[in-house]
């Protein structure tokens, strides 16, 4: 048996959430093979090994691509799915199975956040299209791809913060973030902004530009 987009491809980050991606995974693959599913499973071992499995799986035929983890994992999915600003494979589809230091794109889209449930979900008999953004940096000629948020300004130095937070210790779940952002804030200054949106020009000083994906609350 498999699913209508055919076979999974389970792209876990073991190391994710402090290891909890990797105490989960045996789980869903347990629940994945009840449900009678046929898949595999990439365990990345650096970064940018998920968007390198995404796009050889995308490469190779197979079309149903699951992050199994976080916002981080499902981030480079998701930028191994597209290229040049279309889509690796227009017919492919990305499941989400959470388990990782924090999963915002599932309470975004109203999916579950618990394993079990999420992993029980992946028969690809309920999907739903969602925009994609970009994103091109300042001496990058490539753009970055994103399905949830995308920070510039005062959220941008808290997830950098996290990440050296992460280097020099093990910091579990949001801790890692309120850390971050109470370390970053006394010194942040805002910064000029323009933006143009909808034929419309905007400029001022702000610490933050927040653009969400989400679904209509």
């Amino acid at each position: 048996m498999t699913s209508p987009f055919g076979p999974l491809v389970l792209i876990a980050n073991p190391r994710a959430g402090g290891g909890r991606v990797a105490a989960a995974l045996p789980e869903a693959e347990r629940i994945v093979r009840e449900a009678g599913l046929r898949y595999r499973t990439v365990r990345t071992t650096h970064p940018g090994h998920a968007t390198e499995a995404a796009r050889e799986a995308l490469l190779g035929g197979e079309r149903f691509l699951v992050a199994v983890g976080g916002d981080g994992t499902v981030h480079e999915v998701v930028n191994g799915m597209l290229e040049d600003g279309k889509p690796v494979a227009p017919d492919a589809v990305l499941g989400v199975v959470a388990a990782g230091s924090g999963c915002d794109f599932v309470r975004s889209f109203g999916l579950p956040g618990d394993v079990a449930q999420a992993a029980g979900r992946l028969a690809g008999d309920r999907v739903q299209v969602i925009d994609v953004g970009s994103v091109t940096c300042a001496g990058q000629d490539r753009p970055r791809y994103f399905v949830n948020i995308a920070e510039a300004g005062l959220g941008g130095a808290v997830v950098a913060r996290t990440a050296g937070l992460t280097r020099v210790g093990r910091w579990v779940g949001g801790a890692k973030y309120a850390a971050a952002f109470w370390l970053t804030l006394p010194r942040f200054r805002p910064a000029a902004v323009r933006l143009d949106a909808d034929g419309h020009a905007y400029a001022w000083r702000a610490y933050n530009v927040v653009v969400a994906n989400f679904r209509p609350m």
